[in-house]
């Protein structure tokens, strides 16, 4: 009937769900922990060198591991679903950029093919989890 028609919503006027909101609301809270993990990350490898000895042997390349791979997880959570070639070639670019970045920004760091190769790992490897437990 025609009176109906005057009092349905267009569904894009309808209120969000809870758990549309909760779920739009931790994509939020995911991009804001990226950014400030990102931030974090560019000081940490851009930063000089404290000549410490490292904690054990291979510290740099672990730190590196779980640096990417908590950067990744925020970006997949951020992201969602279908976006695996973007964080991956985002992780490449900062892999290779902070290497690179170390050389020239920084007077007692170098940079490390093997640094950015435990980037990627870190990357790939919570890409591989998160796939799999999909």
């Amino acid at each position: 009937p025609a009176g109906r028609l005057f009092h349905s919503v267009s569904p894009m006027m309808q209120p969000l769900s809870r758990s549309c909101r909760f779920r739009t609301g931790c994509r939020w809270l995911a991009w804001g922990l990226a950014a400030a993990w990102f931030a974090g990350s560019v000081w940490l490898l851009w930063r000089e060198s404290t000549g410490s000895a490292p904690l054990f042997a291979h510290a740099d390349k672990a730190g590196h591991f779980l640096l990417f791979a908590v950067q990744t997880g925020l970006l997949r959570l951020a992201l969602g679903t279908g976006h695996t070639r973007l964080i991956l070639l985002l992780a490449a670019v900062w892999a290779a950029g902070s290497e690179t970045g170390q050389v020239f920004l920084t007077v007692s760091r170098t940079g490390d093919l093997l640094d950015a190769l435990a980037d990627m790992a870190g990357c790939v490897a919570v890409l591989a989890c998160v796939r799999r437990w999909r």
